[in-house]
């Protein structure tokens, strides 16, 4: 703590000076005149004032209002070597935080500080808890606002999937006219915009608060089915390795938010290797019953499948680790990034009972792994 003290006495001044100091390593500023005592006061440098109470150019009870004045909220002391009750009564009806006779004995004076210490740390507490519930009250208005609007940007969204949709079959309809390369390419265009027409419904029931619609997945057959849809986004320039366990087991989600999961980390791969990176999908049965790891991802013991994106790109930082699932927090470049795609990715997996889990070093790659409960 920051400490002003005000004693006319020099050898009081030093007495009080070197017990702070050296018991209770707070930092002291001494004064032996009060007024400029009082003119040097600062509310945010001073957490405490000790200021005598028989001073010839100003009292300890004129220093205690004067500051009072200036500073409502000033925390101060006063010491005499005289106990006088009408002094006492005085400094406390004028606010001081305590009235302390001289000769001082160091553990009063060290244990009136400590309770001022911790008087400043409890409203420092109750400042960042207030700030706190402002930011969420803030968050929570402009979330409904977003989403508010969000719906009718997917509606019309869904629109133009079906647009896009019914042009790709009515070419495709023409296939002799059309060699196989381009065939492929359109059947691509028709499964990507029905999965995406699919999604968007699936937002639309989400916002609207209807029951988005689950069934038994094989993960095996989705991943293998996407592999062709990763590869594209992952680029000629990327490496992508997938690897799924044989006997895999089955899970019970929507089918389009575990596509939706896939996609996204795989994006976020992607966009974290800047040319000729490697990129891993891989998919398992886990069986957790170890403490330490059930502490770490806060799930309770059982049967899991778990699919993990790694990648050898830049890597995350501490700080931005600790905020990676915040919305509106991207480490994405300006228009790259929503701030939305992990926030929504931990939504859904926590809906499913499940967790995620982030592993990550500056310079090596980052590594998302997903639990997501079995079906027996």
């Amino acid at each position: 703590m920051q400490v002003m003290l005000i004693d006319d006495d020099l050898s009081s001044l030093k007495g009080v000076h070197s017990t702070l100091k050296h018991q209770g390593n707070h930092d002291c500023v001494s004064f032996q005149n009060p007024v400029e005592a009082v003119a040097n006061y600062d509310n945010e440098k001073y957490d405490a004032v000790i200021t005598d109470l028989k001073m010839p150019e100003m009292t300890g009870i004129e220093v205690l209002k004067t500051l009072r004045k200036k500073d409502p909220d000033a925390r101060v002391f006063i010491i005499t070597g005289y106990e006088n009750s009408e002094d006492a009564i005085s400094a406390v009806n004028n606010g001081a935080k305590g009235f302390l006779t001289k000769p001082l004995r160091s553990e009063n004076l060290l244990s009136a500080l400590d309770d001022c210490r911790r008087e400043i740390e409890e409203k420092n507490n109750s400042e960042r808890h207030k700030k706190q519930l402002e930011e969420q009250i803030q968050l929570s208005q402009w979330m409904e606002i977003l989403g508010k609007t969000s719906l009718g940007v997917i509606h019309d969204f869904g629109n133009l999937l079906t647009s896009i949709t019914v042009s790709a079959e009515l070419i495709a309809a023409c296939s002799e006219h059309i060699d196989s390369d381009t065939l492929e390419s359109l059947d691509m265009i028709i499964d990507s915009a029905t999965r995406a027409s699919k999604l968007s419904r699936d937002f639309l029931d989400f916002g609207r608060k209807r029951r988005v619609s689950s069934e038994e997945i094989d993960i095996a057959e989705l991943i293998r089915n996407l592999s062709n849809i990763i590869r594209q986004m992952a680029g000629k320039f990327h490496v992508v390795n997938i690897k799924i366990d044989e006997n895999l087991h089955h899970i019970h989600a929507n089918p389009s938010q575990i596509e939706q999961i896939i996609l996204n980390l795989i994006s976020n791969a992607q966009d974290a290797i800047l040319k000729n990176g490697i990129i891993n999908l891989s998919a398992e049965n886990v069986q957790l019953n170890n403490s330490q790891h059930l502490t770490k991802s806060g799930l309770a013991s059982g049967s899991y499948v778990t699919i993990t994106v790694s990648d050898n790109g830049h890597g995350i930082s501490t700080e931005n680790r600790k905020k990676i699932f915040e919305p509106f927090f991207t480490t994405k470049g300006m228009g790259k990034g929503t701030g939305f795609g992990l926030v929504t990715v931990k939504s859904i997996i926590e809906q499913l009972g499940g967790g995620i889990e982030l592993d990550s070093k500056v310079g090596e790659g980052t590594t998302f792994t997903i639990y997501i409960p079995a079906i027996n």
